[in-house]
């Protein structure tokens, strides 16, 4: 089902990089739902969009996700360092899903801009996943 390989893919997401000494010493939280007083750096699982697909014997999902930083420190430095980071965490790994198999997960784009309030640097990194049910 669609619905239940986005979550169980958020859920890998969240372990892997919430489970990473180095990614921990950059940032001050990973969120789905960022609380409010949170302190940047942190980085935030964000909007996931996915498509089944199927063939004779077996279906699955083709998911895209985008997972954001942001960054309060001077420049965009710190963002590009967290940006690698997760690109390193995410990019080409065996995740593990429950009821589903990750067929793959690739790094797709990302981008770096200056918020409107010209402290903030958000950073965003594109993922594709696609994933086939058990």
């Amino acid at each position: 089902m669609t619905m239940d390989s986005m979550w169980q893919l958020q859920k890998a997401i969240y372990d892997q990089l919430s489970g990473d000494a180095a990614l921990g010493v950059l940032v001050n939280g990973i969120y789905d739902y960022v609380p409010e007083g949170s302190q940047s750096p942190y980085v935030v699982i964000g909007d996931m969009k996915s498509q089944g697909w199927y063939n004779l014997s077996s279906a699955g999902t083709e998911i895209d996700v985008v997972i954001e930083t942001y960054d309060r420190n001077r420049g965009s430095k710190n963002s590009l360092e967290i940006m690698s980071r997760i690109c390193t965490l995410l990019h080409n790994v065996a995740l593990v899903l429950t009821g589903h198999n990750l067929v793959s997960i690739r790094f797709d784009s990302s981008s770096v801009i200056q918020e409107k309030d010209g402290l903030t640097y958000k950073g965003v990194a594109r993922f594709k996943a696609v994933t086939q049910e058990d």
